[in-house]
């Protein structure tokens, strides 16, 4: 694309190419998700109701994993939530362990606490109800559910 051809389209959306399009395709992302009742904050369960509190957060941070490529990439660690939650999750988010090495707080959990999660989570108990109960994030009770964790849990 051309220096000319850029200028343009910015004089023409009164603000740079790059801008727009972004907001282009976030506004599809929202109509989208609201079709399909997808619009429901990660962080408090609650319904995203306008575009400007949309976020789109990565369950488990990427940045100082060990693997952050492939973790930045993976739609399985996307989940959406109300800008102000996905912030205020950033500041109480417990480390991952791709985060740090094998004995964390994460694998305290024993085999037989797992089982019982997964067990729950299929009759549709909520996140948020699971996480206080057994004393675990929210991402716990995710990675639990959808088998991204705990292969060394502690057998009970």
């Amino acid at each position: 694309m051309s220096f000319k051809s850029n200028k343009r389209r910015a004089e023409l959306l009164g603000e740079p190419f790059g801008t727009a399009s972004g907001k282009l395709r976030k506004a599809i992302l929202f109509e989208l998700l609201v079709e399909t009742n997808k619009n429901i904050c990660f962080q408090c369960e609650e319904r995203i109701n306008k575009i400007e509190d949309l976020s789109i957060e990565h369950r488990i941070p990427w940045m100082n994993s060990k693997n952050p490529i492939e973790l930045f990439y993976d739609l399985g660690n996307i989940a959406f939530s109300h800008l102000k939650c996905n912030s205020s999750a950033g500041e109480k988010r417990v480390p991952h362990p791709a985060q740090q090495g094998e004995n964390n707080y994460w694998s305290k959990l024993t085999q037989k606490q797992v089982n019982e999660i997964r067990e729950e989570q299929n009759s549709d108990v909520p996140l948020k109800e699971l996480a206080k109960k057994y004393v675990v994030t929210k991402d716990h009770i995710w990675k639990i559910k959808n088998n991204r964790m705990w292969k060394n849990a502690k057998e009970c």
